[in-house]
């Protein structure tokens, strides 16, 4: 089977609740960012308005592999040409905004997610998988202008530097 993934996971869960959804994501040009493009904005009536595609930029693509009772993800892509702040520039009005606080360290930042907060919008917050698993504790002053921070048990012990998800918590 073959689906759209990463935040657009959230932005099909948010739109399938019958919320009114825009997602800022880099799309190639391919066939499956074709795919992706129409599946987000025709069958899940998703607003890609802030989303760009670009060419001779290949889609980033995950494999999901189950093997003895254990499943594996391998991920393959390059940077998108332009930063999530640089695709959605000033938010519109909203009542909610997911980030991933990685998109932090990228040039310009996340200040978008200030101008939404300013504006009423409550921020919930991710971070994800660290691949070279340095879990830098740098990344949980970020979570202190957030409504929310939501890491899986995992992140949350290995960023916290803890044994138990309650006392990451």
């Amino acid at each position: 089977a073959s689906c759209p993934g990463g935040i657009a996971n959230l932005a099909v869960a948010a739109a399938r609740l019958g919320l009114r959804t825009t997602l800022a994501a880099a799309f190639s040009d391919d066939d499956y960012g074709d795919f992706c493009w129409r599946t987000l904005s025709e069958q899940e009536q998703i607003d890609l308005s802030r989303s760009r595609r670009f060419e001779n930029w290949h889609s980033p693509v995950t494999v999901s592999m189950s093997f003895n009772r254990d499943r594996s993800m391998v991920s393959h892509g390059h940077p998108s040409p332009l930063t999530a702040s640089e695709m959605i520039g000033v938010p519109p009005q909203t009542r909610a905004v997911m980030v991933d606080l990685a998109d932090a360290a990228e040039p310009g930042g996340i200040a978008w997610v200030d101008a939404a907060r300013d504006t009423g919008a409550l921020v919930f917050a991710d971070i994800g998988w660290d691949p070279q698993e340095r879990w830098p504790t740098e990344v949980l002053d970020a979570p202190a202008h957030c409504h929310a921070f939501m890491p899986n048990a995992v992140e949350a012990m290995a960023y916290t530097r803890t044994d138990t998800p309650l006392a990451a918590l």
